[in-house]
């Protein structure tokens, strides 16, 4: 281990002290607070596929998905209760969770299919069929 790291931990938990922990959550959008579980996007043409890292989950029916347009939404809760013990350094998300994961194409608003294994959540969404291509429209002459 790098030792750098370990004065990194000890910073982080006095900043936590002085500022709160709350403190570094206003950072999110410059991407130095956690953004939520880690997640990969697949596709094809006629679906999108997302893996969403979710370790922890207890209940899959304490986790909720939504889906809208170009974005799903994943919330939920991740514990994992290590008692009798104090946190020296902490990577893996737990507590409260929430990501809102832009899609590259824009989906029906239900999953064809959604299911939890192994810290993984699985997520399959039919892409909107594409609209025809703007046709003209006729326009009538009413006085002819």
């Amino acid at each position: 281990m790098n030792p750098s790291w370990g004065k990194g931990n000890e910073w982080k938990k006095y900043a936590d002290q002085v500022l709160g922990k709350d403190f570094f959550e206003d950072f999110k959008e410059f991407g130095l607070a956690n953004q939520g579980p880690l997640v990969n996007i697949y596709e094809n043409k006629e679906e999108i596929y997302c893996l969403i890292n979710l370790p922890g989950v207890k209940n899959i029916e304490d986790v909720n998905l939504y889906v809208h347009y170009r974005t799903l939404k994943v919330t939920g809760n991740i514990d994992f209760s290590i008692k009798k013990f104090t946190c020296v350094t902490e990577e893996i998300v737990s507590g409260p969770i929430e990501r809102e994961i832009p899609l590259p194409h824009s989906v029906e608003d239900r999953p064809l299919d959604a299911g939890y294994y192994r810290g993984l959540l699985y997520v399959r969404l039919q892409r909107l069929k594409q609209e025809k291509e703007n046709q003209k429209v006729k326009i009538y002459d009413y006085f002819e």
